[in-house]
């Protein structure tokens, strides 16, 4: 599994591309980024101490403001434009919901990245998907990815203006069997977030 753009690294670590291929489409996904922003607004995103189920009713008067990041019980990052989001930030603030905004060059996974779905979708036309060696889950979906190369790249540039869902993902690996979590990484952020997320109570190391 990975978050947010780790999928892509998780699906090469499993075969999908090899590594000069996952530097080139590293890339041609940043570039797809970049040149979705319109205009001087590249919008904004703040990290909620909510789960995602108790932050939605809060934010039903924000509808520009998405959920984009369900990381664990307590946090739950929004995005979206940036006044929409100091707006929804200082809603929450009045309510005594702790947020923090997160400094960030853009609104990822909202729909201020629709223009960079298209973007992404056309550099990865045509690019062959090798076979996974074994199941890698999906932040969209929080199941596993269809094995096949369309499904995967479709996937993929969904993927930039979808939810990451880590909470669901890292319950439905615990669901089939996911005991052991280990992370590749320069940190411990996603060990953290599988902690919390399992708790006591459901095996795991």
């Amino acid at each position: 599994a990975g978050h947010s753009y780790g999928e892509l690294a998780a699906l090469a670590a499993a075969g999908a591309f090899d590594a000069e291929t996952l530097l080139r489409l590293s890339r041609a996904r940043a570039e797809a980024i970049v040149s979705a922003i319109q205009g001087d607004d590249n919008g904004a995103m703040a990290a909620v101490r909510l789960d995602a189920a108790t932050l939605a009713p809060l934010l039903e008067g924000f509808p520009s403001v998405v959920m984009a990041n369900q990381n664990s019980p307590i946090q739950t990052v929004i995005s979206g434009p940036t006044a929409d989001v100091e707006a929804a930030c200082a809603f929450l603030g009045q309510a005594n919901v702790g947020y923090k905004r997160i400094a960030t060059d853009c609104a990822f996974h909202s729909p201020l990245m629709a223009a960079a779905e298209a973007n992404y979708a056309a550099a990865l036309q045509g690019q062959a998907v090798g076979p996974l060696a074994w199941p890698v889950y999906s932040n969209s979906s929080a199941e596993p990815h269809v094995a096949e190369p369309a499904a995967i790249r479709s996937a993929l540039a969904r993927h930039i203006v979808s939810p990451v869902r880590f909470v669901a993902e890292i319950e439905r690996m615990h669901a089939d069997g996911a005991r052991v979590f280990i992370e590749v990484g320069p940190r411990k952020v996603l060990a953290g977030l599988v902690g919390r997320i399992l708790k006591i109570g459901r095996a795991h190391v």
